[in-house]
């Protein structure tokens, strides 16, 4: 289970996940925000590598943040193919 603490203007998610430590920034100044931002992220973990949320999520999180929160669940970005000519 995770929380939300702010440090210093930036509030960010502490807690543990699948017995590691984490303290990942959420990139947000908002309170609000945040605690919306940590029930997506918690509901793409518990869904896996399979939820719909993870593009959603590395668009709104911060660079350092969401590479490793991916890697917990195995998430990875699909290769788009080109189409045979």
């Amino acid at each position: 289970m995770m929380t939300v603490k702010k440090r210093g203007k930036v509030y960010r998610a502490e807690g543990f996940i699948g017995g590691k430590r984490l303290r990942l920034s959420l990139g947000t100044r908002d309170g609000d925000s945040a605690r919306r931002l940590l029930n997506r992220i918690e509901r793409a973990i518990s869904e896996g590598a399979e939820s719909t949320l993870w593009p959603e999520l590395r668009d709104v999180l911060p660079p350092n943040t969401f590479p490793i929160l991916a890697a917990l669940v195995g998430w990875r970005e699909r290769e788009v193919k080109p189409e045979p000519t």
